[in-house]
């Protein structure tokens, strides 16, 4: 319907230019909107395909011209009529470059389709196939054509040209693409070796970028990676950083403490460096860290049970209410399966979730060192 319109629209405004008639009817039309098909999706051959292909041409006259043309097509990007209206004086083998100056369209060399010349690499597989092609070849002339006629030396049929394609298809057993299609191998090829898309918009000669970026998708990814693996690490950096906030962090420091937090301790002389501890953080009540909410509420007690047997009492006003020892009235937690690591100092006591056991807390002024512990009803260190 579309094409129709259009050739009625010319038809119209040629008139009109002649004075044969003052209104264009056809311009007021609601053209239908054009639907979209699956076809529009990029079609192209992979290069076993097109092996497969090269291979299934057959091997007469027309055979050994068209398996050049074939990888041309594919590896130039060339549209069909640039491609038999190529001249042996458009090669240029010093510069490895096929250069497109003319087209072959509607019975008639004309222009290329943007009406300015281009030129296109050739790669070097591409050079020996042509110049086993210009060794066969009875026109070898500059201003003969590349690919003329074997018997004629003329511009070959367009349609039987396609014809043979399909057929070179069919017994390749290939998927079924347009010769056009080959072009876009070429595009598909050159951006997924990684040439940027402005160099691939000028050798296929498209007027639009926005034309050549339908190649986009098969370029490969600029920063090799690296913004994935970014992503991954700043995904497993957030998710620490939710487990600190949802369960803290609690430990003694054994060094000095510095504004920057805290500094591991001396070597000390003949011994092994000591591990450093980041320091504990401060507050003004109980603060039980690393368990689970429900763990907390049940342990909690046992801060103001250790600062007693360490003869420290804990803060005023800051004991929370928990699991209390049915018979002795002390925090019970041993039923918990799980052992504390408490850090005694003249302040409220810390816990934090430790694994095995230790000897009983013991009070060094300050800041004491972490001790795991294990807590009865009595209130004793359990070993």
């Amino acid at each position: 319907m579309q094409n129709h319109l259009n050739f009625l629209h010319g038809i119209l405004a040629f008139a009109i230019r002649r004075a044969w008639a003052t209104t264009n009817p056809v311009a007021l039309v609601e053209r239908p909107r054009a639907h979209r098909s699956a076809h529009r999706r990029v079609r192209f051959l992979q290069p076993e395909e097109l092996e497969a292909v090269l291979r299934a041409v057959p091997a007469d006259a027309l055979g050994a011209l068209e398996r050049p043309l074939y990888l041309t097509a594919a590896m130039t990007g060339l549209r069909q009529g640039e491609l038999l209206a190529l001249r042996w004086s458009d090669v240029d083998w010093t510069a490895s470059r096929v250069r497109v100056a003319e087209s072959f369209t509607r019975v008639a060399f004309d222009s290329p389709k943007s009406h300015r010349g281009r030129s296109v690499p050739m790669a070097d597989r591409l050079a020996g196939e042509l110049e086993r092609h210009f060794q066969r070849s009875h026109y070898r002339g500059d201003h003969d054509l590349v690919f003329a006629h074997p018997a004629t030396g003329r511009v070959l049929d367009a349609s039987k040209l396609r014809n043979r394609f399909r057929a070179a298809l069919a017994r390749a057993g290939v998927r079924d693409v347009t010769f056009h299609e080959l072009r876009h191998t070429f595009g598909t090829q050159m951006a997924a070796a990684g040439a940027p898309l402005r160099a691939i918009q000028e050798w296929m000669d498209h007027a639009d970028a926005s034309t050549t970026e339908i190649y986009a998708h098969y370029a490969p990814d600029p920063t090799g990676g690296r913004h994935v693996r970014a992503a991954r690490v700043r995904r497993r950096r957030a998710d620490a950083g939710r487990r600190r906030r949802r369960f803290g962090e609690t430990a003694a420091c054994s060094g000095a403490v510095t504004p920057n937090g805290c500094r591991p301790p001396t070597r000390p002389s003949g011994g092994s460096p000591a591990t450093p501890i980041r320091q504990a953080p401060a507050a003004s009540g109980p603060a039980i860290r690393f368990a689970p909410r429900a763990v907390r509420r049940r342990v909690a007690p046992a801060a103001q049970a250790l600062s007693e047997v360490a003869g420290h009492p804990s803060s005023a006003g800051a004991r929370p209410a928990g699991y209390m020892c049915p018979t002795a009235g002390r925090p019970h937690f041993a039923d918990t399966g799980a052992h504390y690591v408490a850090a005694v100092g003249p302040g409220p006591s810390i816990l934090s979730h430790a694994g095995g056991t230790a000897e009983p807390p013991m009070a060094t002024g300050g800041l004491a060192r972490a001790e795991t512990i294990d807590l009865d009803c009595d209130g004793e260190a359990v070993r």
